[in-house]
């Protein structure tokens, strides 16, 4: 008779819209899809992305999205929040730099995430197309140098913290042709460029909620030039994985211990 199956450790991955929508494969390629073809019966992948939040919304709904250790142990936690943040004075998920860098701080040092000790990695705000989003009237919401600041705040966290950072907005930058000193690709003061746009979707409506935070849900604008392509969740997971092997390189998914042994017409065997 088998034993019990033991259950599996956790890759959970917190974030925003960008990380909410990282299963869909209407377009093609899936971040948190292809996370969880990686480490499939090694680690379960659990997508905790809120669409539409902010660092001061996600930190107060941190206690009823992260388990204790005695329900279920996280052996990696993503942080990726900070395009709602970066959104300018004026519209409501703006939160000032200082206030976004104090609420990853609190979010990393919170008792429910410490308590897991887990394999933590911050993750930058991406870069913004302000073509894109002058083009569906939402042109002047975000900015591309703004955005750059929160990224950098991002970073500094991750180095005061010791904690990794994948800086995401620096690696789509230098994709796209950009080179530091020179002004900011998807940023109207250059030319629009095939190049930087193909890392985000366009514009269409999805039906999304806030939680407590509206009263009712309803249908938002699912932004062009900020969420991400399929492209753009490539080169994401990519650098998810190559982070691991270095970080941590017993944990990539060809090393990883895998569950189980299986059965087949009464003789036990390993897929592996």
């Amino acid at each position: 008779m088998l034993s019990r199956l033991k259950a599996l450790d956790q890759f959970v991955l917190f974030g925003d819209s960008i990380t909410q929508f990282a299963n869909s494969q209407e377009r093609g390629f899936a971040f948190a899809s292809a996370l969880q073809d990686a480490y499939i019966r090694r680690l379960d992948v659990v997508n905790r992305g809120l669409s539409g939040y902010n660092t001061s919304w996600a930190l107060d709904s941190l206690p009823e999205l992260i388990p204790p250790p005695s329900h279920a142990r996280i052996k990696f936690l993503t942080v990726w929040f900070g395009a709602n943040d970066a959104m300018l004075p004026g519209y409501e998920p703006h939160v000032a730099p200082d206030q976004y860098r104090r609420n990853l701080i609190s979010i990393i040092t919170h008792p429910v995430v410490q308590a897991q000790r887990p394999r933590i990695l911050l993750i930058t705000p991406p870069p913004v197309d302000e073509y894109a989003l002058a083009d569906s009237g939402m042109g002047g919401s975000r900015t591309a140098e703004c955005t750059r600041l929160y990224a950098g705040i991002t970073v500094r966290v991750g180095e005061e913290l010791g904690v990794a950072v994948l800086d995401i907005w620096t690696y789509l930058m230098e994709k796209s042709g950009w080179q530091p000193g020179s002004p900011l690709n998807g940023s109207l003061a250059v030319p629009r460029s095939w190049a930087f746009s193909q890392f985000f979707v366009d514009g269409e409506s999805l039906s999304v909620s806030r939680n407590s935070l509206i009263a009712a849900n309803h249908a938002m604008p699912y932004p062009p030039g900020l969420h991400f392509s399929p492209t753009a969740y490539r080169f994401l997971y990519d650098r998810v994985i190559s982070i691991v092997q270095s970080k941590w390189p017993d944990q990539i998914p060809d090393i990883s211990p895998r569950t189980r042994d299986g059965i087949f017409s009464g003789v036990r065997y390993s897929v592996d």
